[in-house]
């Protein structure tokens, strides 16, 4: 079953050029030292810093804070970030819980940087498919802000795939802001209106383009994938204006 609407939706597939021009932006993020914060640093390396995009670092405690209560994630668990960036996510989860962290990010930049502020955490410079051969299982995996990133619908599939065999029995998966196909248009509109003018907007986002998701038929591919309690749930960030054009859920490998 088809993630999209159909092979007729103009962004069924990123082209070479956007995947490209989207690393070349992430592998020039750094933790930028004039932070005296060190979450709001790593919340700004990991691109939560555009207007449109941005947390406050207490909507970012409150977001993170929300999906370790719906993943169970507590002192004992082993947890993986796809995407993982600079580690603003996997710094301030570890804080909240105490858990074990690891992360994969395919920008080297931002891997060292996680690897230097998260001293403990196990991180992998890598493709989020090539999870299927990493260290495993995890009691959760969470991905925030990146799927939408990747360059096709099967590539999500085989990401997807991955994540139900990495979990350990009775493990969470939990994807937050995912691109709603539904409000693609309104969104790629606010994007334009809000940045900082349009003209900067169509200069500083030409030939960039996200994927997007069918907020019914996701949950859908992932129970056919093997996932149970497939659900999805609302962003608690009240600040972040994405939450409008995006949702989130929550999949659980079963126990047995």
């Amino acid at each position: 079953m088809p993630l999209v609407s159909g092979p007729e939706d103009g962004d069924a597939r990123m082209s070479t050029d956007s995947q490209r021009g989207w690393k070349a932006i992430w592998e020039r993020r750094r933790v930028a030292p004039a932070y005296d914060d060190l979450l709001a640093a790593l919340i700004a390396a990991d691109g939560c810093d555009t207007g449109f995009g941005s947390y406050s670092t207490a909507d970012w405690r409150a977001m993170v804070a929300e999906a370790a209560r719906l993943a169970g994630v507590g002192a004992r668990s082993r947890v993986m970030e796809i995407g993982c960036g600079a580690g603003a996510f996997l710094h301030e989860l570890r804080l909240q819980t105490g858990c074990r962290v690891a992360g994969l990010d395919y920008s080297a930049s931002l891997i060292e940087e996680a690897r230097r502020h998260l001293p403990g955490g196990d991180f992998f410079h890598t493709e989020a498919a090539d999870l299927a051969g990493l260290p495993g299982p995890y009691d959760a995996i969470f991905s925030h802000s990146v799927f939408f990133y990747f360059p096709d619908h099967a590539y999500v599939l085989r990401v997807l795939a991955a994540a139900f065999d990495k979990l350990a029995p009775g493990g969470a998966l939990c994807l937050q802001d995912l691109n709603d196909l539904a409000r693609q248009a309104a969104f790629e509109a606010h994007r334009r209106r809000t940045y900082r003018s349009p003209q900067d907007y169509d200069r500083d986002y030409a030939g960039l383009s996200h994927l997007y998701f069918d907020r019914e038929l996701l949950p859908e591919q992932l129970r056919g994938l093997g996932f149970e309690d497939v659900r999805l749930f609302d962003h608690i960030a009240e600040g972040y204006e994405n939450a409008a054009f995006r949702f989130n859920l929550v999949a659980r490998r079963p126990a047995a």
